[in-house]
Formats: C-alpha cells, sequence, structure tokens
C-alpha cells in the first residue's frame, strides 16, 4: 500500500512501489483513476466511449465494459477516496516495480511510464501461477493456448483489454454484474476453438 512510502521516507530509507498486476492493467488502472476519462467535465454525465490519457489514441474503451464501481468512480466515491491516496503516495516513491515482462507489455510499460514519470523496472512474474493472473496469461501464452476472459474487478477489465487487442482472447463478460450463462459458455468455447489465428497469435 502506498502509506508504507510514508513509513519508509520517515526512516530515510529509499522506498520503491510494487504493482502485483501487469503494467497495462496498472497504468489503465491509474490513468482512468487519475483522469476520470469517462467523466462529462461539461455536465457531469458520462462518456459512453472514451480513450485513457497516456495510451495511444486508437485504444479506445467503453463504459458497458467496466465494472459498476469504475463507473461511478468520480474522485469524491468511497473506492475514490481509498484509492487516489494510495496512488498518491505510490507516484511519491523512488521507482515502481512491476510483475511482469516487457516484450509482453510494450503498450503497458510505456503507458505506464508516461503516467507515473518515474522509473519503471519489468521483474516478473515472481509469483506461483495460482496466486496472480500476470503468471497465467504468460504461462497460456508461451504454450500457445489462447484465452477466455472474465474480468470481475480491478484492472481485470484493462487486461481482458489488452489481450483482445493482441487477437489472444475472447471476453466471456465485460461487466461485473453480468451473469453468466452456459449458452454463453459453449459459444466462447467454441470461438476459441476454432480460430487457428488466435492460437498463432498466442505462440
Amino acid at each position: 500500500m502506498g502509506w508504507a512510502n510514508e513509513v519508509a521516507r520517515s526512516f530515510r530509507t529509499l522506498n520503491y512501489t510494487f504493482t502485483t498486476s501487469g503494467a497495462y492493467g496498472t497504468a489503465g488502472n491509474c490513468s482512468f483513476s487519475m483522469n476520470l476519462p469517462h467523466r462529462n467535465i461539461a455536465d457531469g454525465g458520462i462518456h459512453e466511449e472514451f480513450s485513457l490519457p497516456g495510451f495511444p489514441e486508437s485504444l479506445q474503451c467503453l463504459i458497458t465494459h467496466l465494472h459498476p464501481y469504475y463507473r461511478d468512480f468520480d474522485g469524491k466515491d468511497e473506492w475514490s477516496t481509498f484509492f487516489l491516496p494510495q496512488l498518491s503516495y505510490s507516484l511519491q516513491s523512488n521507482g515502481w516495480l512491476c510483475n511482469t515482462v516487457e516484450e509482453m507489455e510494450t503498450i503497458g510499460c510505456e503507458a505506464l511510464r508516461n503516467l507515473i514519470k518515474l522509473p519503471l523496472w519489468c521483474i516478473g512474474p515472481l509469483l506461483p501461477s495460482d496466486m496472480l493472473k500476470t503468471n497465467l496469461v504468460i504461462e497460456s501464452l508461451s504454450q500457445g493456448v489462447p484465452m477466455i476472459g472474465c474480468p470481475l474487478g480491478a484492472e481485470q477489465g484493462f487486461n481482458a483489454k489488452m489481450l483482445v487487442e493482441k487477437g489472444v482472447c475472447v471476453v466471456l463478460t465485460t461487466r461485473g454484474e453480468n451473469r453468466i450463462v452456459k449458452e454463453d459458455v459453449k459459444k466462447v468455447i467454441e470461438v476459441v476453438f476454432d480460430r487457428n489465428d488466435m492460437r498463432k497469435k498466442a505462440t
């Protein structure tokens, strides 16, 4: 948590922020939280489609793909009041360590560096695959296995978006509130099995 940086500074020690998520998901989360790109400043409404500052303009996000607590994010809601101070503390560290492989996340690493304006080192994957989604992605891609995404919250929606853009993932549901039905599961499994191009891109 970001507050640990304050403790480190009080002891005059160097401090670094470690993000257990991948670069793309972390950058998406930070950009969204810092800039509120889904909010219409003029009338307080919500944009149905928006870009994330720090990412290429061509990468567009849909409001319907966000978890409900992201759609409500306005800088004053409960999640904002917890997350934004932690992010602010983290931006005062001496650098960030990211649990990812830079070659797999070039866009995410560039975006994250643009946002944090601090040194960034990609040092992953560090944790066992049953503990961290980044490891599961790397493990699947290393074996040429395309994925089915089912983002539930946090930065998972941004991670799924990255994999869809790479052509190695089909998303089952894009909203944390959606009910998953067997017909939809069957449909995406068939898509993944039938598309040889996805397996080629995954290798």
